[in-house]
């Protein structure tokens, strides 16, 4: 039985068919897709998800529906995530600019341009992103052959000290020390506690905030000294 994605149609197009009317003079606003505001945008763009929540996910919740529709609706949401992720960084490839009816390039825009025109792209990536995580396979990555052997907290540890010490940055998108976590343990298939803030509190307020780290760095260097003393027998 083959899913009607039609749905989509509507939400698909005003994500990749856009265009950008730049200001003539200074009396005229920019407008992407005929809308002015960011704010008014984002509603127009939660509108079309609330529709696909309704008609997509009503029948993916009904009790009859096959696996294989369910498998093609991720699939499809997949591909859509894909691509824009892909093109995210490049508007100028999917936006057509025009400044009164004479095209333009990305180049030609001043740097207020850009971001203004950032801003409502960030606002498509959210919403890709939201549609992609309520209908997706609960995790981003393909299953792999690696599994966390220590507890869920040693890796929220772990992966809070390399947040804040910024050996990892967000490379774009949602830039958050609640969303990397939420990947770290997605890429191990560990549960993300729902309590992480506490977890996080109670590890960052004890006597060795950085107990795993320092337990995992001392047999590290076992490990050094035993190859070191193997290499200077041979």
């Amino acid at each position: 039985m083959s899913f009607n994605l039609n749905y989509l149609a509507d939400y698909e197009f005003a994500i990749f068919d856009v265009v950008v009317q730049l200001p003539v003079n200074s009396k005229e606003s920019l407008r992407f897709n005929q809308e002015k505001s960011c704010r008014m945008y984002m509603r127009r763009m939660l509108e079309r998800e609330s529709l696909l929540f309704y008609k997509i996910g009503a029948r993916i919740e009904e009790s009859d529906c096959p696996e294989e529709a369910k498998e093609e609706i991720r699939n499809h949401l997949e591909l859509l995530e894909e691509l824009f992720v892909t093109d995210v960084s490049k508007p100028r490839e999917r936006i057509v600019f025009l400044r009164g009816d004479k095209l333009t390039e990305w180049t030609d825009l001043s740097v207020e341009e850009q971001l203004r025109v950032w801003r409502f792209v960030i606002v498509q990536y959210n919403s890709v992103r939201r549609l992609r995580e309520h209908f997706g396979r609960e995790r981003y990555l393909v299953p792999g052959y690696y599994r966390w052997t220590e507890s869920p907290s040693c890796l929220l540890e772990m992966g809070n000290i390399l947040w804040e010490t910024k050996i990892v940055v967000a490379n774009g998108g949602v830039n958050t020390k609640k969303a990397f976590l939420n990947y770290l343990c997605l890429f191990y298939d560990v549960s993300f506690p729902s309590n992480y803030n506490r977890e996080l509190y109670r590890m960052e307020n004890r006597e060795n905030p950085h107990k795993f780290w320092s337990e995992t760095s001392d047999k590290y260097l076992q490990w050094i000294q035993q190859r070191l003393g193997e290499s200077e027998e041979e």
